[in-house]
């Protein structure tokens, strides 16, 4: 039942605060408010509401970062990898963030290295199958690992 309640709260978050509502202060403001409202109804979330709550993080701090222009979201990542740390689609969106962001030298920090470094190390010792290393094309990490 909880459950159900939060993914309707969630779906309701992404129609509200779509990616042009990140695009103004107070549209990025005002869903990260409502984000951690959200956060604060499940004060110590299990299972499914915890990977739910991930998702919602990792979407925020995609939207916060790409569209917002704020790398704050950054720190709404790194939450989401905290729920739900064994999920590789995080990691690969938190990665997919960085990418452009470690190789821009006014954004580029050793933190942001690091986290880029950790994701992708995270995505290549995922796929430890032929199946899952095909299915996500981990020949292609080793390169962006390279190039980090």
């Amino acid at each position: 039942m909880e459950i159900e309640q939060l993914k309707a709260e969630t779906d309701a978050f992404y129609k509200k605060y779509d990616f042009d509502a990140f695009k103004t202060t107070e549209g990025k403001n005002a869903a990260i408010a409502e984000a951690e409202d959200i956060l604060q109804r499940y004060p110590d979330p299990e299972g499914d509401i915890r990977k739910e709550l991930a998702k919602l993080l990792s979407r925020l701090g995609c939207r916060t970062v790409v569209f917002g222009k704020d790398l704050k979201g950054i720190d709404f990542y790194r939450k989401s990898l905290e729920l739900d740390p064994d999920n590789y689609d995080l990691y690969w969106e938190y990665y997919t963030t960085l990418e452009e962001l470690v190789d821009d030298d006014d954004y580029r920090t050793p933190d942001l290295v690091q986290d880029a470094i950790t994701c992708l190390n995270f995505c290549i010792d995922h796929c430890n199958t032929p199946e899952l290393m095909c299915e996500h094309h981990v020949q292609f990490r080793y390169v962006d690992l390279g190039r980090v």
